[in-house]
């Protein structure tokens, strides 16, 4: 046991000065975490963790009513669409009703005129 306590002496000893360099970086870089490490070190621009959990939620509600949003003025652009389909074809109904009108009135002016020649 003291032959192995004697060796590690010894080598200590004789490495010195690299243990000293060596323990010397070693407690340099324990400083620098020490002095970097902590949070209270930390930059917070006066907004606190809870400030930006809300303005978090905040967006994420945001986004969810712009969604419901656009859902429906898609909802609302398919019926207007259904809308002028119907008034298209309503047009053309008045269009085709306004023809047989046309021929009535026509046939109705026919008839006038017959028998205005039969009372001459």
């Amino acid at each position: 046991m003291n032959e192995i306590v004697s060796k590690i002496k010894n080598f200590f000893m004789g490495n010195y000065k690299t243990m000293v360099i060596v323990g010397g970086i070693i407690i340099v870089c324990f400083l620098i975490w020490y002095v970097f490490s902590g949070r209270e070190n930390v930059s917070s621009n006066g907004v606190s963790t809870n400030d930006i959990r809300t303005e978090l939620s905040n967006a994420q509600d945001t986004k969810s009513d712009i969604t419901d949003t656009a859902s429906d003025i898609s909802n609302t652009s398919t019926d207007i669409a259904e809308t002028v389909g119907n008034l298209a074809e309503s047009i053309n109904n008045v269009t085709d009703t306004s023809k047989q009108f046309d021929s009535i009135v026509g046939a109705c002016q026919n008839i006038i005129e017959q028998i205005r020649k039969q009372g001459e």
